[in-house]
């Protein structure tokens, strides 16, 4: 059964509507929507801020993505190998020419805040907080949160069941510390 003019027109409205929406959201987000892999909304975040139009992403060097904090040299390649094959630019193009936002907000960096300069990714279920509330109490005294651990991580915030960040943490050097270090290291009280 086909279905009626109204419900296809309908249908077609509400697509629309949603390409729509699509169009006004920051650069950061068409990054992670992307599937580049290795890259998840924060490193997406990360790089968008650092390189705030796609044509700047497009054309940084793996070095340059390698020196953002929180971005390792394996995201980093990663991201320099989609710029550079035809499939991945001729789809910026075509997203771009569809009228989708390929610039991020310039956001004010206040550079402040007691972990100002620091980044630290958090794995496992912590005791009191959710990963957002942690993420939110870092990120206000001035610190990256990252998705992957790399030698430029100043610690790693284990909950239960942490998995692989944790064992990668170990590997690389970095510090592990639990809910109760993180927050007093915010500067809050457990």
């Amino acid at each position: 059964m086909r279905p009626s003019v109204g419900a296809t027109s309908a249908a077609q409205a509400i697509a629309c509507d949603a390409i729509q929406a699509t169009k006004d959201r920051p650069l950061s987000t068409l990054l992670f929507a992307l599937g580049v892999p290795q890259v998840g909304d924060q490193v997406a975040k990360l790089l968008a801020r650092q390189f705030p139009t796609m044509d700047q992403l497009a054309e940084a060097s793996e070095e340059a993505f390698s020196e953002v904090r929180g971005v390792g040299e394996s995201i980093a390649r990663s991201v320099r190998q989609y710029f550079t094959r035809p499939r991945g630019r001729g789809l910026i193009k075509r997203l771009a020419s569809a009228g989708l936002n390929v610039t991020e907000p310039v956001v004010a960096r206040s550079g402040s805040g007691k972990l100002a300069d620091q980044t630290y990714v958090i794995t496992g279920t912590l005791p009191n907080l959710s990963r957002q509330q942690a993420k939110a109490l870092l990120e206000d005294a001035g610190a990256h949160v990252a998705d992957s651990v790399s030698k430029k991580t100043t610690a790693v915030v284990v909950g239960a069941d942490p998995g692989s960040k944790a064992e990668r943490a170990v590997k690389l050097g970095v510090p592990i510390i639990d809910e109760a270090e993180l927050l007093r290291r915010v500067g809050k009280s457990a």
